[in-house]
């Protein structure tokens, strides 16, 4: 029997850093797009189920694999963390992968699967791992592998593992497949193959959201999904990649050079088409492109090529090291877990009532009320995510929120700083005296209301100091 390398277990030590670093991120199960995600993968385990809810409605415009994975899977917090800490660990023995066919050194190794692991808050409120078990974790592993295999002889298993990230999250995957081509000596065969292995997934869902926008769904695109083109958050790290995308094309030769070639040009095309958006140079529905997600494997393959270039030594090692752990990293969510806004006699009280009926919470934070009760809500803020995706969902959830709270999508696409959910949530402001009426025109089960407002004629089912959750009088009993 062959011995084992005398120094096999030193490769092992350099990778407890970046372990240490995922336990310390922990997993972040209050993640707002979990509440969005879940509502996804109960309509493939149950297509019939969340009757009258807007996500559930149009669950088919939102294809994803990752999603149709998680449906044959227990929904419980157990499995998702487990799932968590499982994509952090193939993130980081993937990008240690990599890094192993660039240097031996163990600073390298040890400072680049660190820096990977440590999420960074990219433009358009884009984070490069997310602590939560969603798409956008699920694809860093394949497309990481997909570099390891292209730069090794497994051209075809790298084609494979690029498909896979592409039917994962399209945008994420095919900037990292675009990447592994370039480190890919037979690059045609490798998008050959990514091409066929992601086309079954997205290729049906994507030839019926060809349509243009409204100017309806511009304007709501702008408004509440305009943060994910936001070219002024993440800023620092931008300016970071940029200076060594160009450092690396100009300098580096052979394969290195192609490379960094490649990812200036993936940064070009994200940031022009952001910028061509938001200042109407473009038309708006290439926001359905997500073109700043594209920065997402670039920023990884430049956190990695910088770590592997530590080993030259012609910058102080502990400065470099230090600016690449650093530089762009996100405050941890911690471990957190899923919130609870619905009060037990309020669970109590859906539970004999028909699954057609919905849940009236306010928009903030209906996303997680509808998790808890395994019932639609009437709308949700968090929701108003998907405008991007279908034109009727847009003209629903704008009626519904102009309704439950006053809030209306400018008559423009007006494209401001900041995050989307927080414009809406500033002008969302509930009736301070409900309508009964309302109530069975909309086929609520219950009604959350502030704690101030004017509840004669209702009764009332649960409350707490902020809010009240009530039902006609004449309704007492289901």
């Amino acid at each position: 029997m062959e011995r084992m390398h005398p120094g096999w277990w030193r490769p092992c030590l350099a990778l407890l850093p970046a372990i240490a670093g995922i336990g310390f991120c922990g997993v972040d199960l209050a993640h707002t797009d979990l509440s969005v995600q879940r509502t996804l993968i109960a309509v493939r385990r149950a297509p019939h189920s969340l009757p009258g809810d807007l996500v559930a409605d149009h669950a088919a415009a939102h294809p994803g694999l990752w999603l149709d994975l998680l449906a044959l899977l227990p929904g419980t917090p157990s499995t998702e963390t487990t799932l968590s800490l499982a994509l952090s660990m193939a993130t980081l023995l993937s990008a240690a992968a990599w890094l192993k066919l660039r240097t031996p050194a163990l600073l390298s190794l040890a400072v680049g699967t660190l820096a990977v692991v440590l999420s960074r808050d990219l433009p358009g409120f884009v984070d490069t791992l997310p602590s939560a078990p969603i798409s956008r974790a699920a694809v860093l592993p394949a497309v990481l592998a997909s570099w390891a295999l292209a730069s090794s002889t497994h051209h075809r298993w790298a084609g494979l593992t690029a498909g896979l990230a592409i039917a994962i999250h399209p945008a994420i995957g095919a900037s990292g497949a675009v990447l592994a081509g370039a480190m890919s000596r037979q690059p045609l065969r490798l998008f050959a193959l990514a091409c066929a292995v992601g086309f079954p997934v997205l290729g049906p869902p994507l030839l019926f959201s060809t349509t243009a926008f409204s100017a309806h769904q511009a304007a709501a695109v702008a408004w509440r999904w305009g943060h994910h083109l936001d070219l002024f958050h993440g800023l620092p790290i931008t300016v970071f990649m940029v200076l060594w995308t160009l450092h690396r094309a100009v300098r580096a030769t052979g394969r290195d050079k192609a490379v960094a070639g490649v990812a200036l040009l993936l940064i070009v095309f994200a940031t022009g088409a952001a910028l061509g958006v938001t200042t109407g140079l473009l038309p708006a529905d290439l926001a359905r492109l997500h073109p700043l997600h594209f920065l997402v494997p670039v920023a990884c393959w430049v956190l990695l090529d910088a770590a592997s270039r530590l080993s030259t030594r012609r910058v102080p090692a502990l400065l470099a090291s230090v600016l690449l752990l650093l530089l762009g990293v996100g405050a941890p969510p911690g471990w957190r877990s899923t919130p609870a806004p619905v009060p037990p006699e309020v669970i109590a009280w859906c539970a004999d009532l028909p699954s057609d009926r919905l849940v009236a919470i306010d928009p903030r934070q209906a996303g997680w009320a509808r998790n808890q009760l395994s019932r639609g809500v009437y709308v949700s803020v968090k929701d108003g995510g998907e405008v991007v995706g279908d034109r009727r969902f847009v003209e629903r959830w704008a009626t519904r929120l102009a309704e439950s709270c006053s809030a209306e999508v400018p008559p423009t696409p007006q494209w401001s700083p900041g995050p989307g959910w927080t414009r809406v949530r500033m002008v969302c402001s509930p009736p301070e005296r409900p309508d009964q009426r309302d109530f069975f025109a909309d086929r609520l089960a219950v009604l959350q209301v502030p704690r101030a407002s004017d509840t004669r004629g209702w009764h009332v089912i649960a409350d707490d100091a902020e809010w009240i959750w009530i039902v006609p009088s004449e309704r007492i009993r289901p």
